[in-house]
């Protein structure tokens, strides 16, 4: 047997997802992979840059909400 670590499930924001899927015109799919690092390319990493960015205001929005 190999020894493999088990993969993570990782959730990602959906809506952050959505809006990428959106503005750049890729599927959802290949941003979680993107995030995953299953896919390399510019466009993969301007992907995960904006979605630490989006998800960063995200939760600094939700912060400020009472």
């Amino acid at each position: 047997m190999e020894n493999k670590l088990p993969k993570k499930n990782r959730q990602y924001n959906p809506v952050v997802v959505d809006k990428l899927a959106r503005k750049y015109g890729v599927t959802k799919t290949f941003i979680r992979q993107s995030l995953r690092k299953d896919r390399v390319s510019e466009l993969s990493d301007t992907l995960v840059k904006e979605y630490k960015k989006l998800c960063n205001q995200v939760e600094k929005a939700l912060e400020r909400s009472p």
